[in-house]
C-alpha cells in the first residue's frame, strides 16, 4: 500500500501540468520567426543567451516536440551563426557597455554564452559546434589547479560559475568530439574541490569565510561532473543537512536561484 504522504493530490497534479503547459507555450512565445531565434522579452531582439535558454526551457519543460522541424532547423542555423573560429561563442548584439553588474565581465558572459549555446545545440540533436581550441586555452595551458587558484573565491557562488561553465565545455568536447584527454583536466578538477569541501558542513571551504548559502550554491554548481565521472559525492549526508538548516519557515529557501540549486542539490 502506498504512503499517503507520498499521494499527491489529483487537483495538485493537474495544477503542475497546467503550469508546464503555460509554460512551454510562454517560451514559445518568444520565438522570432524573422531571426529563427527567441528573445528575452517580446519587445526585444533574439539573442543567442535567450535563444539557448528558451530550447533548455523547452527541454526540461518537455515542449521540444512543439517545435517543428523547419522552427529547429532556424534555431540551429541562428546559434550556428555565432560560433567563432575558437569554438566560442559571441553575441553580435552584446555589447561591453550593457553589463550593469561590477562582479561579472565579458569573458564571464561569453564562457557561459558559449556552454548554454553547446548545450540548447544538443538539445535539438544538431551536429555539435568545432571544438574549443584547449591548446591555446590559458586554463589548460597554465593547468586546471593554476586557473582554479587564481580566482579570488571571496563570493564561492560566483566564482564556481566559470568553473562550471569550464567542466561543461570539456566534457562536451569529451562527448561530442571523442576527445577522451580532456578528462584529465576534469579529474584534476574534482581532485582540487574535493581538497576544498568542508568536512564539517560538506559544503565549499576556502580561505575566505562564507554565508552557508553562499557556500551551497558552489557546492551544487559542480555536482553534476561527479555524476559524469561516476566519482563518490563525499559527505553527502552533511550536505544534505546543511542544506536543510537553510529552509526557511514558509517552506522556501531565499530567492528563485536558492531554491533551485538547494532543491537540486
Amino acid at each position: 500500500m502506498a504512503n499517503p504522504a507520498l499521494i499527491v493530490p489529483l487537483n495538485s497534479v493537474e495544477k503542475l501540468l497546467q503550469l508546464k503547459d503555460q509554460s512551454v507555450s510562454y517560451f514559445l512565445s518568444l520565438w522570432d520567426k524573422q531571426s529563427g531565434g527567441f528573445r528575452f522579452a517580446p519587445h526585444q531582439s533574439a539573442t543567442l543567451m535567450a535563444t539557448s535558454y528558451c530550447v533548455l526551457g523547452l527541454e526540461f519543460t518537455q515542449g521540444l516536440d512543439r517545435l517543428s522541424d523547419e522552427q529547429k532547423t532556424n534555431i540551429i542555423s541562428f546559434l550556428m551563426a555565432g560560433v567563432q573560429p575558437d569554438g566560442s561563442f559571441c553575441d553580435p548584439l552584446f555589447r561591453t557597455e550593457d553589463i550593469i553588474s561590477k562582479e561579472h565581465n565579458l569573458a564571464y558572459f561569453q564562457e557561459e554564452t558559449t556552454t548554454i549555446c553547446q548545450q540548447a545545440l544538443d538539445a535539438l540533436s544538431a551536429l555539435p559546434p568545432p571544438p574549443r581550441d584547449w591548446s591555446h586555452d590559458k586554463r589548460t595551458l597554465d593547468g586546471v589547479v593554476s586557473y582554479l587558484e587564481s580566482l579570488s573565491w571571496q563570493n564561492p557562488w560566483m566564482d564556481s560559475n566559470p568553473v562550471m561553465f569550464l567542466l561543461s565545455q570539456l566534457c562536451h568536447d569529451v562527448e561530442r568530439h571523442q576527445k577522451p584527454e580532456l578528462l584529465a583536466f576534469v579529474d584534476t578538477a574534482l581532485d582540487w574541490l574535493d581538497a576544498h569541501q568542508s568536512s564539517q558542513t560538506g559544503l565549499w571551504k576556502g580561505s575566505h569565510p562564507v554565508s552557508s548559502l553562499n557556500a551551497m550554491a558552489a557546492t551544487f554548481h559542480f555536482t553534476f561532473y561527479y555524476g559524469y565521472r561516476h566519482r563518490p559525492i563525499q559527505y553527502t549526508e552533511r550536505i544534505i543537512d546543511s542544506c536543510l538548516s537553510l529552509q526557511e519557515r514558509h517552506g522556501l529557501f531565499g530567492g528563485k536561484c536558492d531554491r533551485t540549486n538547494l532543491s537540486r542539490l
